[in-house]
């Protein structure tokens, strides 16, 4: 079975930009209600969100599983002299301080956790943001065509609307909207 870590790493190395540099557009679109403060991005990425803000004035710090990644980021935050740490790890595995960020970005990440791994994370997020901050999720739902196709390609179903990708070393999750609304409900 592949670890995740190393696809995702892998995948960093063969390309030099993966995801693109563009923010998402409904980030920019809200950026005036996130309060001062510090921004916390999990799956950072190349740093397009995390960029985005710290170009902002926010103290951004941002984690992935590639080391990569995050090497890529610090250069070009060094560059652009912007406040930025990035932190090489699992956001499964971090401990979020409560009410410490004015925002946490979790775009495209929570579909790679089962289930019954993601309920322990949102906790997480959620004693998170400070007074009157935010948290911006962005993930897979039963309605994304990739729930449609792995199931007319008969992968086994790990969890409820879950399945491994062996491509990937890690699993799919296909959230239903009240499953995830659930997850939030104490914001």
């Amino acid at each position: 079975m592949k670890s995740s870590t190393n696809t995702w790493e892998s995948a960093y190395k063969q390309v030099e930009s993966m995801w693109g540099l563009k923010p998402d557009s409904l980030l920019v679109r809200y950026a005036s209600l996130v309060p001062e403060g510090q921004v916390l991005d999990i799956g950072v990425g190349e740093g397009p969100n995390a960029f985005f803000f710290a170009q902002k004035g926010y103290d951004v710090l941002g984690i992935d599983l590639s080391a990569t990644a995050i090497e890529r980021c610090t250069e070009r935050a060094k560059e652009a002299k912007l406040n930025f740490t990035g932190k090489v790890g699992s956001f499964v595995k971090l401990d979020i301080e409560a009410e410490s960020y004015s925002l946490i970005i979790a775009s495209m990440v929570m579909q790679f956790l089962k289930p019954s791994e993601s309920q322990t994370v949102f906790q997480r997020l959620m004693r998170g943001p400070q007074l009157n901050g935010l948290i911006y999720i962005t993930t897979f739902s039963l309605e994304d065509p990739g729930h449609q196709r792995v199931k007319e390609q008969h992968a086994p179903e790990v969890e409820g609307n879950t399945f491994y990708h062996p491509k990937l070393g890690s699993h799919i999750h296909y959230f239903q909207k009240d499953e995830l609304l659930g997850q939030v409900s104490e914001l």
